[in-house]
């Protein structure tokens, strides 16, 4: 899925006001936090995580971080963004995550 420029500053613009690159490395963002699991490698971890598509998988780590914790990293994710990022946001969110990872 391509994702318009505008668009893409958009969600960006969300990445960055809810701090996600002070701990994920994501090369589309500019971020090279290593506290969190690494999102450009999203669709190598949802397939080993076996929690359905990559779309759902995202999600839920965004909602129901402690759903499923990457093997070496601790339950650090904020439990909150699930209440905090408005659906639509979310949902370009995901979509934007699922579009750029590797």
């Amino acid at each position: 899925m391509k994702i318009g420029f505008w668009l893409g500053a958009v969600i960006l613009a969300l990445f960055v006001a809810q701090s996600c690159g002070a701990c994920h490395t994501f090369k589309a963002a500019g971020a090279s936090g290593t506290v969190g699991p690494d999102l450009d490698k999203l669709k190598q971890e949802a397939a080993k995580a076996n929690r359905g598509p990559l779309s759902k998988f995202i999600e839920e780590s965004i909602v129901k971080p402690q759903a499923y914790i990457e093997p070496g990293f601790p339950d650090a994710m904020p439990h909150t963004f699930g209440t905090q990022i408005p659906p639509d946001k979310l949902k370009q969110l995901v979509q934007y995550l699922s579009a750029n990872a590797q």
